[in-house]
């Protein structure tokens, strides 16, 4: 566990829950930075009881949410130009590649995108350069928090009592339950197409 934040929940949990909040956020921002390794550490706090749960969990969701929503922001308002795409014809390429996959799949990439670290805020960008509906956008965002967040305080509080063991547990769990999601929403599109198609074939 990080003896840092340890020590703040012990000291001062308010600055200890506003640097969960803070992590939370930037993880959307800038995904180098270990915001999940911190967060399940504050949930591994929370369940010696150094740090309140009601308290961690939404600190973390409203974080998550945060993030989700300022990087729709920036793409939806800098666009292109955010990514200094204009000096790489290569990195304009890719990304019209994934704006073209985004416009199809866009809401069911945001349902999966906390379960991908490094690529989570780049679909929110790409939600807002495709001036996706932030109606939408706030909605499946939101969804894909709440089940990420809510298994990291599961691994936390149930299976977790050093954070070097609990952080193989979250990427196990993690990678688990995005096979799941994944088999639930792109298998059922493929069968109706696969179906429609079998439709098309027949019809002399």
């Amino acid at each position: 566990m990080d003896p840092f934040l340890h020590s703040l929940a012990l000291d001062i949990p308010a600055v200890a829950l506003s640097l969960l909040f803070v992590s939370a956020l930037v993880e959307y921002l800038f995904p180098p930075y270990p915001g999940d390794t911190l967060v399940l550490g504050g949930f591994l706090l929370a369940g010696h009881g150094s740090l309140s749960l009601p308290w961690t969990f939404a600190v973390t969701i409203l974080g998550s949410i945060a993030g989700a929503m300022l990087a729709f922001w920036i793409g939806e308002r800098f666009g292109d130009g955010y990514f200094l795409l204009r000096k790489s014809r290569r990195a304009r390429t890719r990304l019209g590649r994934l704006r073209i996959a985004f416009d199809r799949y866009g809401p069911r990439l945001l349902l999966i995108n906390r379960f991908l670290p490094g690529l989570r805020g780049l679909f929110l960008y790409l939600a807002g350069m495709n001036r996706m509906k932030r109606r939408d956008v706030f909605l499946y965002s939101t969804m894909s928090n709440f089940l990420w967040i809510g298994l990291i305080a599961a691994v936390g509080l149930r299976f977790g009592t050093r954070l070097e063991d609990a952080i193989p547990l979250l990427r196990g769990y993690s990678l688990v339950f995005l096979a799941i999601l994944l088999l639930a929403i792109f298998v059922p599109l493929l069968w109706r197409r696969m179906g429609g198609r079998r439709v098309v074939s027949s019809d002399p």
